[in-house]
């Protein structure tokens, strides 16, 4: 196959341009203009693909852009100034997505691939998404969209955008509408809409969750990610006993709501949480523990862990199609689930824990202010044993801890085997490494990064500007057929 021509604006770290590498391979494609304004991003584009991007695109004349055969881009969300008088091209002049209208009527790609916030299909009461359709219409593009969440493409993160795909030189068709969701809504309205050139898309099926948070996470992190034993200890805190042991079965507690019996114990899988600002950082929490019995009841300290345990809740037999009495039972997907909330200053958006058997809520530019998700773990080194020694620089006798984390003999005398007793949770901070996990970038770009002295919270910053790759691909797959 020829290689097919790429045009990125808004560009970041290249989140399209790898999503289409693993859709058709590398050497199928040729990016042939990039375009991006922030400086760290720029230089990280330039480590990982090879050359530089362009600078700012609205001082770009589109004769100086190559021919190519798709434009993808992912632009800010922005009122129009003049929605609702239906002048479409023109209506959008002073937007950024106006310079993504300018380059395509100019150049005339086969194909768009266009990335927004879901907010998007509502914003303005839906004005803006019909005039943003009307508009590529004019310039000759039958259009489609969809909310695609990351979640179902490798990759634990609940992050739901929009993907508009438009195509020219093939015959509109109305669209087949199904469902009463977000997206089903917004079609039948827009159906009503004159000018809106439309084609059904096949998008990729959203139905299965295959990951959790816990398969992203590096084995060894550095001790600055971990918060104080205190804050850990103030989040535990707001649970009872009881309840304590419920988190083993992936229950959610919701630390803002009380019940007569404490703090309010949900079912397995916390409803997914939706961000108020697709730029508003998020917390999440991991809990890696399994408990499998008591060294002595009634008390809390001596609880025993299966230290490589996890709790059983994304395949919780909950009735649904069991009931048909057929044997088949409906299968829970990770969802995000609430834990409870750390000591910090801050809204409680950058306060919230959540479980890491489920997913992480949208990863954001995380600029500063503790503002990184984190996760909550078992420490596996939760019992040493010490020994006492024999004359040891002068002293008769002195304890030291055993190495092995077994047991001394037990005697008649228990003086000789002191239980140390460490903290069973800490929490950190997930890393930049596993923030670019999220978003489906290998870690081989990471890497690269870190080299080049990109520091850890431009990292941050970067992935949570990307668009996610697996989503991406899974998109170009089904387009490749209309290039």
């Amino acid at each position: 196959m020829s290689k097919i021509k790429v045009c990125s604006l808004f560009s970041g770290i290249g989140g399209f341009e790898t999503g289409i590498f693993n859709a058709i391979g590398r050497e199928n494609v040729e990016v042939v203009f990039a375009s991006e304004i922030d400086k760290y991003a720029t230089k990280a584009y330039e480590i990982i693909y090879g050359f530089k991007p362009h600078g700012d695109i609205t001082k770009i004349s589109a004769e100086h852009i190559p021919d190519h055969d798709v434009l993808v881009g992912g632009f800010p969300c922005q009122a129009f100034s003049v929605a609702g008088k239906r002048l479409g091209f023109e209506d959008t002049r002073g937007t950024l997505f106006f310079e993504i209208v300018r380059i395509a009527s100019k150049k005339k790609p086969k194909a768009l691939i266009l990335e927004n916030v879901k907010g998007l299909v509502n914003h303005n009461k839906g004005s803006t998404l019909e005039t943003i359709l009307l508009t590529l219409s004019d310039i000759g593009y039958v259009v489609d969209f969809q909310v695609i969440n990351s979640k179902h493409f490798d990759v634990p993160q609940n992050r739901e955008r929009i993907i508009i795909v438009a195509l020219r030189d093939i015959e509109a068709e109305e669209w087949i509408i199904s469902g009463n969701d977000i997206v089903a809504k917004a079609k039948k309205k827009l159906k009503n809409a004159d000018g809106i050139k439309t084609f059904n898309f096949k998008f990729p099926e959203q139905n299965k969750v295959n990951k959790i948070i816990k398969d992203i996470l590096e084995d060894n992190v550095d001790e600055k990610y971990y918060i104080s034993e205190e804050k850990t200890r103030n989040l535990l805190e707001q649970l009872t006993s009881k309840q304590q042991e419920s988190l083993t079965d992936r229950s959610i507690i919701d630390p803002m709501a009380k019940g007569m019996d404490g703090l309010r114990i949900y079912s397995d899988m916390c409803p997914t949480l939706q961000s108020r600002d697709y730029k508003e950082p998020r917390k999440v929490v991991e809990i890696d523990l399994q408990q499998v019995g008591y060294i002595d009841k009634n008390a809390q300290g001596n609880r025993v862990y299966d230290t490589n345990g996890i709790s059983a809740t994304v395949a919780s037999q909950t009735g649904g199609l069991g009931g048909s009495g057929g044997g088949v039972y409906l299968v829970k997907e990770p969802e995000l689930a609430m834990v409870g909330l750390l000591d910090i200053k801050g809204n409680e958006c950058i306060r919230r824990v959540y479980d890491p058997e489920g997913i992480s809520p949208t990863i954001t530019t995380m600029e500063g202010g503790n503002r990184e998700p984190k996760i909550i773990v078992e420490d596996n080194d939760y019992l040493s044993c010490s020994f006492r020694t024999r004359s040891y620089k002068g002293q008769e006798q002195q304890l030291e801890i055993r190495s092995d984390a077994v047991s001394n003999t037990i005697t008649s005398v228990s003086k000789d085997s002191m239980i140390l007793e460490k903290p069973k949770y800490r929490i950190r901070k997930l890393t930049p490494l596993e923030c670019f996990r999220l978003q489906g970038f290998p870690d081989e770009y990471y890497h690269k990064l870190v080299e080049a002295g990109i520091s850890n919270s431009q990292l941050y910053k970067m992935a949570g500007n990307a668009v996610t790759t697996n989503k991406i691909t899974a998109v170009f797959k089904n387009l490749i057929n209309y290039i």
